[in-house]
């Protein structure tokens, strides 16, 4: 039977930096570091989100900024009482407790053609499952919510809504050039100036739906970017900032009365500033993301768990457009 240790490595993240007990226990920082890494890889907010390792006791992150001005005339030989400083806050962030519990039957493993192989495969598909499940956490969690496990926090659609600019699309879909110059375009404005600086930074998020009726919008032009978005996959860029198609992001929220169940929202903001934070063991704590795993002898099972913590927070709200009430027609 492997170990929880090599159970990582085979399936996970490829490293033999582990300390090998064949019980499990807390994951040694490099090692949960690369699992961390491993989950945002293969998620969309990797290169989307900006991700902090924190130490379990660490409640914040430090956030520094300076005025919208540091420069002034200068006069020869002439001395200046005028110091710039800087401002400093602390973005909370609360990290809830997760688990991940799953168990194969012996049964399985003796008869599956992958044998001892096949506890691989599952570790693998359950840390997919894992990323998908994060993912949809930290876009739409919200603490009012009935699912116990969205309700573990505030994600950044809540906290974007509740804390950046909003703006109301009126229920018009992104199906015609025409709505959605309307509704890209007055999201930019709604942002302050000074985070329009570097559009290449900025990005839009927006669930499967609603970029595909983006995208049917495009290919109704008689252009070579007509063809291009029916025939070829390519980097949506509306008004030059990167549109993210998000898959977690619903597109059927219910919408006025008689009520559509078509309803979605997008936001913008700078990729760095959406926070996803792990808890991961630093020298000296005793808490960090750990796996345990037993045998059920009565159920003839392998038992396994994934122990960690996790949370999300927008650094800046002021930075956050959020366009409430987008029809979604695709689909």
């Amino acid at each position: 039977m492997m170990t929880p240790e090599q159970l990582i490595e085979k399936a996970i993240i490829q490293t033999t930096d582990m300390d090998g007990t064949g019980e499990g226990g807390l994951l040694q920082p490099e090692v949960a570091n690369k699992f961390v890494d491993f989950v945002i890889d293969i998620s969309v907010m990797k290169n989307n989100a900006r991700m902090e390792k924190i130490a379990p006791d660490q409640k914040y992150i430090d956030k520094v900024a300076v005025g919208s001005r540091v420069a002034e005339p200068k006069t020869q030989a002439t001395t200046t009482s005028t110091r710039r400083g800087i401002t400093t806050e602390r973005v909370t962030i609360t990290c809830k407790p997760i688990i991940v519990p799953w168990e194969i039957s012996k049964e399985t493993l003796a008869r599956n053609i992958e044998g001892e192989a096949f506890e691989d495969h599952v570790a693998r598909m359950m840390a997919t499952a894992l990323s998908n499940d994060l993912e949809e956490l930290f876009l739409t969690g919200d603490t009012t919510s009935s699912d116990s496990f969205l309700a573990l926090g505030d994600g950044w659609a809540k906290l974007a809504s509740s804390g950046g600019h909003v703006y109301d699309a009126g229920h018009i879909a992104l199906n015609s050039v025409a709505n959605a110059r309307t509704v890209f375009g007055n999201m930019i404005r709604s942002m302050p100036n000074k985070f329009k600086r570097n559009r290449a930074n900025l990005r839009f998020f927006c669930g499967t739906n609603v970029a595909q009726d983006y995208i049917d919008a495009l290919s109704e032009r008689a252009t070579s970017l007509g063809d291009k978005a029916l025939a070829e996959r390519f980097t949506l860029t509306p008004f030059g900032i990167e549109l993210i198609e998000v898959p977690m992001l619903p597109t059927n929220l219910s919408y006025s009365s008689p009520t559509y169940s078509d309803n979605s929202y997008i936001i913008l903001t700078h990729y760095l500033n959406l926070i996803v934070a792990f808890e991961v063991q630093y020298a000296g704590s005793q808490s960090g993301i750990e796996l345990l795993k037993d045998v059920d002898i009565y159920k003839n099972t392998r038992e396994y768990c994934l122990h960690l913590s996790a949370g999300c927070a927008i650094q800046e709200d002021d930075a956050v457009v959020y366009a409430e009430n987008v029809q979604s027609v695709a689909g």
